[in-house]
């Protein structure tokens, strides 16, 4: 299969945080992951670290498709969490991409967002699992009232959490534009 010649960087702010607990990682110019420690909780910035660390792993071992491999990532926070003790802590959002010939495909938990441009028009993207994002696909607030609103930082779903059944979202396969 062809690959895509891609460019990409990456830019992280800490904000008014003492650490940055953002991390991302890319593996052969087709895996693109993305992960946002939860700052509240104590840890993020190893959540964050060993989430990106353990998907692209799962890509490296040839064994492993996207689904799987943020389910191995969700396994391998849950197990340090573990041998830390700190159940309570280590937590982070998770975006990853894959790009295959002419296709593309994401999957996520929580609200670190990807975007799918077109024409410089956002064609699709990610729903933040979020109480705000709730609350905008109950019409009871506005999609732009997001951004702002009280609970942002409430997530529904995060990695670093026991899961019954997987939390994580994907699209199906995003045909993309020409080279």
């Amino acid at each position: 299969m062809k690959h895509r010649k891609i460019t990409y960087a990456a830019l992280t702010k800490t904000g008014d945080r003492a650490v940055n607990e953002d991390y991302c990682g890319a593996h052969e110019n087709r895996v693109f992951v993305l992960c946002d420690g939860l700052g509240g909780h104590g840890g993020g910035e190893i959540a964050s670290r060993l989430v990106v660390e353990k998907i692209i792993e799962g890509y490296r071992q040839g064994q492993l498709q996207m689904e799987e491999s943020i389910l191995y990532a969700q396994q391998a926070l849950l197990q340090k969490q573990e041998q830390e003790n700190a159940q309570d802590s280590m937590k982070t959002t998770v975006t990853c991409l894959e790009i295959a010939g002419d296709e593309a495909k994401f999957a996520y938990v929580g609200d670190s967002r990807i975007y799918h441009f077109e024409n410089h028009r956002v064609r699709q993207r990610s729903l933040d699992h979020s109480v705000p994002q709730l609350l905008a696909l109950r019409g009871e607030i506005k999609e732009k009232e997001i951004r702002r609103h009280a609970d942002r930082s409430r997530l529904l779903r995060v990695m670093g959490v026991p899961w019954d059944t997987p939390k994580y979202q994907k699209t199906e396969h995003i045909r993309l534009g020409e080279r």
